[in-house]
């Protein structure tokens, strides 16, 4: 049975600003970091036997923090598992996505989620590409492996939809807290949901009011 570990990154700016981020390349705020160096404190006594992140640095930043208790695995970085790319409605904030009307809904089951931006991707394009990329991780390590996959909100969101079986309509349900921890144990296309959105390991002083 694999267990996959899959995380999201730590805060960055746009977090707390609240703007739509996707394929943008920032960087972890220095909270971001204390919230990384958590995780990395909470996973430093369990057995990893491989690390995979999407490209986006703010993903590399926080597997690497992990990374520093586990010296002798190799980060390796997957597009796949990237956040999804809102084209042209990147760096909006989230209160002005009115001119975008497929991205946001105070209803989640009413988006459109073969919605494409100008220049972007739709839901349904992020979790076909997400969950082929899982399932190759899932199927090279199939067996009593430990694995660990740091993304982002979004792209945690669809893959956790995908793996339970849950329509694509319903992956909003899953809260999403930077460095949050979701643990899964998978064998075949059984799937045992361990922990969701844990966050305990985050100390106080790194608790950021951002989206999640």
């Amino acid at each position: 049975m694999t267990q996959l570990i899959l995380v999201r990154h730590g805060v960055t700016r746009h977090n707390v600003e609240r703007r739509v981020q996707g394929s943008t390349q920032t960087e972890l705020l220095e909270e971001g970091f204390g919230q990384a160096k958590d995780l990395g404190k909470r996973l430093a006594g369990e057995k990893i036997d491989a690390t995979y992140s999407s490209s986006l640095k703010r993903a590399v930043q926080t597997a690497k923090e992990v990374l520093r208790h586990h010296p002798k695995l190799k980060l390796h970085c997957i597009p796949q598992l990237n956040e999804r790319s809102f084209g042209i409605a990147e760096g909006f904030r989230f209160s002005e996505l009115k001119r975008f009307p497929g991205i946001l809904s105070e209803a989640t089951e009413k988006l459109d989620y073969e919605y494409k931006p100008a220049r972007g991707e739709s839901w349904g394009e992020v979790r076909k590409r997400a969950m082929h990329a899982i399932r190759a991780v899932l199927k090279k390590h199939a067996g009593e492996e430990t694995v660990l996959v740091v993304a982002h909100g979004g792209t945690n969101r669809m893959i956790l939809s995908g793996l339970i079986g849950l329509p694509i309509q319903k992956s909003f349900v899953f809260r999403q807290h930077n460095a949050c921890i979701n643990r899964l144990q998978i064998k075949g296309k059984r799937v045992r949901v361990q922990a969701l959105n844990d966050i305990s390991h985050i100390r106080k002083e790194h608790v950021v009011d951002a989206v999640g």
